[in-house]
Parts: C-alpha cells; sequence; structure tokens
C-alpha cells in the first residue's frame, strides 16, 4: 500500500512538472512548441501549426 502511494505520488509530480513547462512555454510565446529551455517537443507530441 504504502508503495503504491509512493508511485502513484511520483507519477503526480511527473505530471505536474511535464503541465508547468508546457505552460511556461506557452506563457513565453514559444510558437514552434519549444518549452522555455529552446528544447523542440518530444516525438509523442505533435508540432504546432505557425
Amino acid at each position: 500500500m504504502t508503495h503504491d502511494l509512493a508511485q502513484a505520488r511520483r507519477v503526480a509530480d511527473d505530471l505536474a512538472t511535464i503541465t508547468v513547462r508546457d505552460g511556461a512555454g506557452e506563457i513565453a510565446g514559444h510558437s514552434s512548441g519549444e518549452d522555455v529551455f529552446g528544447n523542440a517537443p518530444s516525438a509523442t507530441v505533435p508540432p504546432k501549426s505557425v
């Protein structure tokens, strides 16, 4: 039970981190889909139309 809770918490933290990074990229106005660090989007995410 404790292990499952710890695993779920790690997954939630990862999702929160991804969401915050994507949101920061949107706020910064990177229309190319790059994040605030200039990294290209992952292959699983379709590029935004410019």
